[in-house]
């Protein structure tokens, strides 16, 4: 497209479930035990999107441009709760060393965190 550019872009989604059962029994002596089962079904869904323009000067100068935004969902539903869900969207930018070195590594990029939102 661009003579030098390299443009990337892409999405991600991935999805973590478990599920916790206890049961348990509860008395005191000489009273008839109370049978307790407890559920807990813990969800998290994340989602991110990012789009990158590699500029290549010269066979010895680069330089990088991208965004990347993030969001996590969290849902529970379980004996006792109400169903609850949680949203966060988080947008960062990417900053690399704009001189790729033979042999060096690139810097990673921070991760997203409560200060980013």
């Amino acid at each position: 497209m661009f003579e030098g550019h390299a443009l990337a872009a892409g999405w991600e989604v991935n999805q973590q479930r478990t599920e916790d059962d206890v049961h348990r029994v509860e008395g005191l002596v000489g009273t008839t035990p109370l049978d307790i089962i407890e559920v807990f079904k813990p969800r998290v869904t994340r989602y991110a999107a990012y789009g990158q323009d590699e500029w290549n000067i010269d066979k010895n100068w680069s330089v990088y441009l991208g965004a990347r935004w993030e969001g996590i969902r969290t849902d529970s539903e379980g004996t006792g709760l109400d169903n609850d869900a949680i949203a966060q969207p988080c947008a960062e930018p990417r900053r690399t060393n704009p001189v790729q070195v033979p042999g060096q590594e690139r810097p990673p990029a921070a991760p997203c965190t409560d200060a980013n939102i």
